[in-house]
């Protein structure tokens, strides 16, 4: 989720090397930004239920609790003139109950809410097919466990290809999820293993990957999370989005698929 930081910060700066006992105060007077509308979600391939979540963003030094945003009015069409009004299941969350993907059609979502009018658009790539799922154990270098999360499939060759993939562990979604794209595996079959930095498993439980084929802006937006949320960007700051209007967030159209594995 996305924070603001509201406060004076004091970084305390010193060279151990070169001056073992200086220190000095970096004083950096963040001033308090304006309440944003967060918006997630997108619009998926086949039959699937998609989503759109609206929430509003929070003071840093504030518990992760998102206000709701409820009583707008969403809308999703796409370039073949379909469109859906989505429905308000429950506090902030908006639905779809006849709309369905397609690949390589362009989606455009419209959002009233609060007296402000927010849009994007997004096209969907075309599916590729994922062919398996393969978990091994292996033996770390300090002598523990490790686990090998591997989706199997062929990458297009020739063709750009961004992934993004959410894990389930018996039915629950592992908090965030894992990017990808083609650039230096073009064409090529995949076989390499999802960096975890912490997931625990255990015999017997179900492991699920949903892969999602995504577009350019939307890979775009989770590295500038990713890079948000670790604080290699240097200054806070929010990550980049396809959302028009002043939000926050992201919309996505994408492609779907998801395979099990029981672990031994």
């Amino acid at each position: 989720m996305i924070k603001h930081i509201q406060k004076t910060i004091a970084i305390l700066v010193c060279s151990s090397i070169l001056f073992p006992s200086c220190q000095k105060v970096i004083k950096l007077d963040l001033k308090e930004s304006d309440k944003k509308i967060v918006i997630e979600g997108g619009i998926a391939d086949g039959t699937a239920i998609s989503t759109i979540t609206l929430t509003k963003n929070i003071n840093f030094d504030q518990s992760n609790t998102f206000p709701n945003v409820s009583g707008a009015t969403v809308k999703i069409s796409d370039n073949e003139g379909n469109s859906e009004t989505l429905t308000e299941t429950s506090a902030g969350v908006y639905q779809t109950s006849t709309l369905t993907g397609v690949s390589g059609r362009t989606y455009f979502l419209s959002i009233v809410a609060e007296g402000k009018i927010y849009s994007s658009q997004c096209t969907m790539p075309y599916k590729v097919n994922f062919d398996s799922l393969l978990f091994e154990k292996e033996l770390g270098f300090q002598g523990d466990s490790m686990n090998n999360i591997t989706p199997l499939f062929q990458d297009p060759a020739g063709i750009k290809n961004y992934y993004r993939y959410v894990t389930y562990v018996n039915g629950v979604r592992v908090k965030g999820s894992i990017r990808d794209n083609d650039f230096f595996s073009d064409g090529n079959y995949h076989v390499s293993p999802l960096q975890y930095d912490d997931i625990k498993l255990k015999n017997n439980d179900t492991l699920m990957i949903e892969m999602q084929c995504v577009d350019k802006a939307i890979d775009l937006y989770f590295v500038s999370l990713l890079q948000t949320t670790s604080g290699s960007s240097g200054a806070p700051a929010n990550p980049v989005t396809n959302i028009v209007g002043g939000a926050l967030g992201y919309f996505s159209a994408y492609t779907k698929q998801t395979k099990k594995v029981r672990i031994p």
